[in-house]
């Protein structure tokens, strides 16, 4: 008797690696309630120093939200590319995500902490370039799954 295997992951390649890297990071963030980057760079990237018990648990509910975001993905993987709607409908949702990232940097840059505006920067450079490529490989930028709209 063989040993059967589950389904494979029908993910495209570079929504597989952010997702991945996402929940990593967030199950850190979520468990050690500061950044991964830290003992890297010496700077607190992407989450605050806990100075205080409140901004832990923030940071903590930083990490869960990120694994809650990036889960589905994982979850819907079973269905076919073509056919996964979760896939399809977070194209106008990262670019929505994208749009109120930068309409926060361009009023509030300014007034922004340094760290606060170049991570506002590169979450935003980055899901508007993984919305780019998504939208392009599905053929579609506006959450329909092709031949049920």
């Amino acid at each position: 008797m063989s040993p059967t295997y589950p389904d494979p992951l029908n993910l495209p390649p570079h929504v597989l690696l952010t997702s991945t890297t996402v929940l990593g990071l967030g199950l850190y963030v979520s468990l050690f309630r500061t950044s991964p980057f830290k003992h890297l760079t010496g700077r607190e990237v992407f989450v605050s120093a806990p100075s205080t018990g409140r901004i832990a648990d923030t940071n903590a509910l930083f990490g869960v939200v990120a694994c809650a975001l990036q889960l589905p993905y994982f979850l819907s993987s079973y269905m076919p590319i073509e056919e996964n709607q979760w896939l399809h409908v977070t194209v106008p949702i990262r670019l929505f995500v994208t749009t109120a990232l930068g309409v926060n940097v361009l009023l509030r840059g300014r007034r922004m902490s340094e760290e606060g505006f170049w991570e506002f920067l590169a979450l935003g450079v980055t899901d508007f370039v993984g919305a780019v490529m998504l939208g392009w490989e599905l053929g579609r930028f506006d959450g329909m799954v092709s031949g049920f709209e």
